[in-house]
């Protein structure tokens, strides 16, 4: 089967190359190809999906849906992560209510003052009710 190529686009993503190809065949049937061309160690390994020219309306259809469907999955996925963050953030603060919110300007006076005093990070952490590790890493911050 002899074959007219009509239009070639490539795309190349890391160790793949995408190529989509529009053809014809001897017949003048009109189809196109996606072929995925992935690196190897040695040489290359090949994928290809032909669709036929009657079949690219209900191809089309079905590759839009799922298109739709991988933008709400991954939209759905970012909620999800958002609601972890708002559960982890929730418990703890429970034990440090001041935890990730941000600091002002009197709090990094009364620190340095304190600091000034003695005061060791485990107790700065109960006064300025945030974990030993956010205070360290606001002392850091401050050059302190």
């Amino acid at each position: 089967m002899e074959k007219t190529e009509l239009y070639s686009k490539k795309l190349s993503k890391g160790s793949r190359t995408y190529f989509f190809d529009i053809k014809q065949s001897e017949k003048n049937d009109l189809y196109f190809t996606i072929t995925e061309s992935n690196k190897r160690e040695r040489n290359y390994e090949k994928q290809r999906v032909m669709v036929f020219e009657e079949h690219v309306p209900e191809f089309v259809d079905a590759f839009w849906d799922c298109l739709t469907t991988l933008q709400k999955l991954k939209k759905e996925k970012i909620d999800n992560v958002k609601n972890e963050d708002v559960n982890y953030y929730s418990q703890i603060r429970e034990t440090y209510p001041k935890a990730y919110t941000p600091w002002t300007k009197d709090e990094d006076n009364k620190l340095i003052f304190l600091l000034s005093e003695g005061f060791k990070i485990n107790e700065l952490s109960k006064i300025f009710q945030r974990n030993e590790g956010a205070i360290e890493s606001r002392v850091r911050k401050l050059g302190l």
